[in-house]
């Protein structure tokens, strides 16, 4: 999402989010075993990691190419990993 210029004068962020999705059957698990792991567990989740490597290279990537394209935004970039439906994890790129 990009402020449209006349609305810069506040203090809204840009925003750029790349959204990856894990299977359950990717990563071994069943439903409740995906509900059952706490936040940290679930990060260190090999196929779980690896969505976050993927997906934070391509936020880096597309926020170079909106950066050199409109130059003046306050972008805030952020990945976000779903493993099936059962649950959702991001993180926050500084």
């Amino acid at each position: 999402m990009i402020i449209r210029p006349d609305k810069r004068y506040g203090k809204i962020f840009d925003v750029l989010i790349e959204f990856k999705f894990v299977t359950l059957k990717d990563a071994g698990l069943t439903g409740d075993q995906a509900k059952a792991f706490s936040k940290e567990s679930l990060h260190e989740l090999p196929p779980i990691k690896k969505a976050f490597e993927e997906g934070e290279k391509q936020v880096i990537q597309y926020g170079k190419h909106l950066d050199e394209k409109y130059g003046n935004l306050r972008l805030q970039k952020f990945v976000v990993v779903a493993l099936g439906f059962e649950r959702v994890c991001f993180r926050k790129l500084i």
